[in-house]
């Protein structure tokens, strides 16, 4: 990744390899784990390109006692080679909250707060 040294984030990220479903336009569903999250979106791993600028449906599942379901935007993408396997390719994908309730928003701040101070969130 070509980052600049400028830190542009607004939230607090932590590492959380909770399960999440993408529907985009067009395509299939796709299940993967996320690696981190913030109030303000998540990072994830997909076995299929999305473009930036997507909009896509998203749920998040195991983060609190209820599924977050809202939609996002794809912000970046990374193509990746996973070291172990061969002729595969897998896609670090970025997205951005976009149409999430307020008190979801609440719940993965609290989610994230927690385990960013070593607390148990649940």
């Amino acid at each position: 990744m070509n980052w600049d040294s400028e830190e542009r984030r607004r939230f607090v990220r932590v590492k959380c390899p909770c399960e999440i479903t993408v529907s985009a336009p067009k395509k299939r569903v796709i299940s993967a784990n996320a690696v981190n999250i913030s109030a303000g979106g998540l990072r994830a791993f997909l076995g299929e390109k999305l473009s930036p600028s997507t909009i896509i449906e998203l749920t998040i599942y195991d983060i609190t006692k209820e599924v977050i379901t809202c939609t996002a935007k794809i912000v970046w993408v990374f193509t990746r080679k996973p070291p172990c396997i061969e002729n595969t390719l897998i896609y670090d994908t970025g997205m951005e909250f976009c149409d999430i309730k307020a008190e979801h928003v609440k719940k993965i701040k609290r989610f994230v707060a927690a385990i960013a101070s070593g607390q148990d969130p649940t």
